[in-house]
């Protein structure tokens, strides 16, 4: 029953969780200026709970090495595409099966963009990740 009421409480500020990590990520979009940071876009008449901010970026590992040297963590979902995991080996599929997959599973990466984050530190992140591409 503690659980429950934590959940209750919890859900009573989902809606603004979610409206507030949707704001964060439309400060990205406004602030990163790389065309190497594809951020995609939702569905249309589709609500995101953001729960990942899931971007493809070009030069992946790199990024995120330099960000992690500015102490700005970043997250790679979905780093192996589905028919390269160990519990599809079965079905018989090799690396260069799903090219479009791979491609993908080597530049996803999530930034940061809770609903506790303040302006100020998104504007850090974005504008350390158009230094990187700057420098390229």
């Amino acid at each position: 029953s503690l659980q429950a009421e934590i959940l209750n409480i919890r859900l009573k500020k989902l809606k603004k969780v979610i409206l507030k990590r949707n704001k964060n990520i439309k400060i990205y979009k406004r602030l990163i200026s790389s065309n190497n940071v594809k951020i995609i876009e939702p569905r249309k008449n589709y609500t995101d709970a953001q729960v990942m901010f899931i971007t493809l970026s070009s030069e992946r590992n790199e990024l995120q090495n330099f960000l992690a040297k500015k102490n700005i963590q970043s997250l790679i979902y979905y780093k192996t595409p589905l028919h390269l995991h160990k519990a599809t080996k079965f079905l018989g599929y090799k690396k260069g099966d799903f090219p479009k997959a791979e491609k993908i599973a080597s530049s996803v990466i999530s930034f940061p963009h809770h609903q506790y984050l303040k302006k100020k530190e998104i504007e850090y992140v974005a504008n350390k990740i158009n230094d990187f591409y700057k420098n390229k």
